[in-house]
């Protein structure tokens, strides 16, 4: 959706058609994402967060989770994400790097965000 995201997510809010079409379309995505991640889990609750504008729109946030309140097999929980995208990004980079992510470089990454 690039820079139209926020423009669509608005237009969805206020029922336009086209727009509410477009973020049902991206909300049947994620859940499909979310519901196969989660069958590679044995709890039955499952645990999600949502990062990016787009996903924590209203219009797809709200969607989304009526579609995974469908799921047979899993109960799948919305959390907030503990960390920011960057410093998720920061410890990908440390574990490419072979460098420890120890309980305090979380903790700093989560006082940063």
């Amino acid at each position: 959706y690039g820079e139209a995201a926020p423009q669509i997510t608005q237009a969805a809010e206020r029922g336009l058609p086209l727009a509410a079409s477009v973020c049902d379309q991206a909300a049947r995505e994620l859940a499909q994402g979310v519901r196969l991640l989660g069958s590679l889990f044995a709890s039955e609750t499952i645990p999600y967060a949502l990062i990016g504008s787009v996903a924590q729109s209203a219009p797809i946030r709200q969607r989304l989770t009526t579609m995974l309140a469908t799921s047979s097999y899993h109960h799948y929980q919305a959390r907030e994400a503990l960390l920011s995208p960057e410093s998720g990004a920061i410890l990908l980079a440390r574990q490419q790097l072979e460098m420890p992510i120890t309980t305090e470089v979380i903790a700093n990454l989560q006082a940063l965000s």
